[in-house]
């Protein structure tokens, strides 16, 4: 009888194990137009509770059939480098050495950084890079998906402290950096300036089955070729072929005009080809049918400019439930067209 017991466990992990292995994990990179607009807080997920996760991605969940499982590896206010940086193709390095002493010889936590000193940058070209201001502090199943990272083999948790604010308009945001070891010893070490920060992703999240990336709103990148080089590089990093880009939509100070967005995804269409999905076009042209949506006054004008139609937005930037659910149906459209 225990024979059989110990058989029926074996034979049950085996198949537990088959089935995980055999999943298609789907990675969602991006910022906020990729992560749950109402945030990691305790309200934010009594919001979500209540009027239900209006993220592309866990919509996507539902559209896709049994076997595959969506990553949201989005946080807001980031831009392309601190992305980037999170997924692993230009990793983030240390601005300044680092001191990290045993637990029973410090009274506070071990400051690494804030708005006035930078903590980390970019390898791709030394510029200062901010993760985990909006989301991905916490330790565990973070969309940051930094912790637990590494530092010269060193087990890390990074972890900040952020708060917006908004003036006249105009947002404000104060934080703070820290740096623990995952496991204490009693050793003081020094990390030096310029050493690579393995994140949790880098080790994890490669070689996935497939990747969106849905990066650039808030800029990190020179010019549409600068943009090009950066997701060329993400997706050589993930060393999966099986990708969809998506385009952002809305001007900002890398392409301030209609037109030098429409001139960005020319270049991008030109390059990533059937990859690519022109999200501000599609909005544009074909959005409000899709949603079912009877275009208003307001409407008609933004797309006689070449704008998203507010029908679809809940701000400037973000979209709306019906919205979401479009980006969602364009990406299941995309799977489906490259064979996913």
């Amino acid at each position: 009888m225990k024979k059989v017991i110990l058989c029926v466990i074996v034979l049950f992990f085996a198949a537990s194990c088959q089935k995980e292995s055999n999943e298609k994990v789907v990675v969602c990179w991006g910022d906020s137009l990729t992560a749950p607009q109402s945030g990691n807080s305790f309200k934010g997920k009594i919001y979500r509770l209540i009027k239900g996760d209006n993220c592309y991605p866990k919509k996507l969940q539902k559209l896709l059939p049994d076997g595959y499982k969506i990553i949201n590896a989005g946080v807001g206010g980031e831009n392309s480098l601190t992305i980037m940086a999170r997924q692993g193709a230009y990793p983030m390095k240390l601005a300044h050495d680092v001191i990290i002493f045993p637990k029973n010889k410090r009274k506070y936590k071990m400051f690494i950084g804030n708005n006035d000193i930078p903590a980390f940058v970019s390898s791709y070209n030394d510029s200062i890079v901010h993760p985990m201001l909006q989301r991905g502090w916490k330790k565990d199943k973070s969309p940051a998906y930094i912790n637990e990272c590494y530092i010269n083999n060193m087990p890390i948790t990074l972890s900040s402290e952020s708060f917006l604010w908004r003036t006249n308009n105009k947002w404000n945001i104060q934080y703070n950096y820290y740096i623990d070891r995952f496991v204490d010893n009693n050793n003081t070490d020094t990390l030096k300036a310029g050493s690579i920060v393995t994140t949790y992703a880098m080790k994890h999240l490669r070689n996935a089955y497939a990747n969106v990336f849905f990066i650039g709103q808030n800029g990190g990148f020179e010019d549409a070729t600068d943009l090009i080089k950066q997701l060329q590089s993400m997706v050589n990093y993930s060393k999966c072929d099986k990708y969809v880009i998506i385009s952002f939509h809305a001007v900002n100070n890398v392409m301030p005009t209609v037109e030098r967005l429409k001139g960005m995804e020319d270049s991008l269409a030109s390059v990533f080809g059937k990859h690519y999905f022109n999200l501000r076009s599609y909005m544009v042209n074909n959005g409000l049918k899709d949603a079912g949506i009877t275009p208003t006054q307001a409407d008609k004008d933004s797309i006689l400019h070449g704008q998203v139609p507010p029908s679809l937005m809940s701000d400037r930037v973000h979209f709306n439930k019906k919205g979401y659910e479009l980006i969602a149906n364009s990406v299941k459209k995309k799977f489906d067209e490259l064979g996913y």
